[in-house]
């Protein structure tokens, strides 16, 4: 993750935060499970990448092989 992505994504997280304890505060189940997709979604795609990150060493070694 280059610097200006990971300065978007703290942006990002620190403005649903602030939604989280402001109008989040009153909003009812739905909106927050809408909220919780969309989170999850983007925590999928950083957690994915970090897995094909760890493993990128074991898959050139099992390439070189």
């Amino acid at each position: 993750m280059i610097e200006s992505e990971r300065e978007d994504r703290i942006t990002f997280l620190n403005e649903q935060e602030d939604w989280l304890y402001e109008d989040g505060a009153n909003a009812n189940y739905t909106v927050l499970e809408e909220k919780f997709e969309e989170l999850k979604k983007d925590f999928e795609k950083i957690s994915n990448r970090k897995r094909l990150h760890e493993g990128f060493d074991d898959a050139v070694v099992g390439a070189q092989k």
